[in-house]
């Protein structure tokens, strides 16, 4: 069985100096498009951890976590409940951490 999602997870806004901004279309949705997100592991140090495991995961594009800008930002959303049996028993609500690069 697999281990419990943690929920906490980060947001990675790609962009260019021109304002340009990566979006990747997901694969289980065509129709929705997003920045790189993705759910902290247990094995990664650090909320700048997680986000460069996330972009080089989502994009191939190595960065390192002193790379990425953390905008100090947060968002708190309610996990959709088909999604809910990821995450411990009880869990409603992910909190996911805002980054720039």
């Amino acid at each position: 069985m697999k281990a419990a999602k943690l929920p906490v997870s980060v947001l990675v806004v790609i962009y260019t100096p021109a304002r340009e901004v990566l979006l990747i279309r997901r694969a289980d949705h065509a129709e929705f498009w997003q920045s790189v997100t993705g759910s902290m592991d247990p094995q990664d140090a650090s909320l700048r951890d997680t986000a460069a495991r996330e972009v080089q995961e989502e994009t191939g594009l190595s960065v390192q976590p002193a790379d990425l800008q953390d905008w100090g930002m947060a968002n708190v959303y309610e996990i959709y409940p088909a999604w809910r049996h990821r995450y411990a028993s009880g869990v409603t609500h992910n909190t996911e951490h805002v980054f720039g690069l």
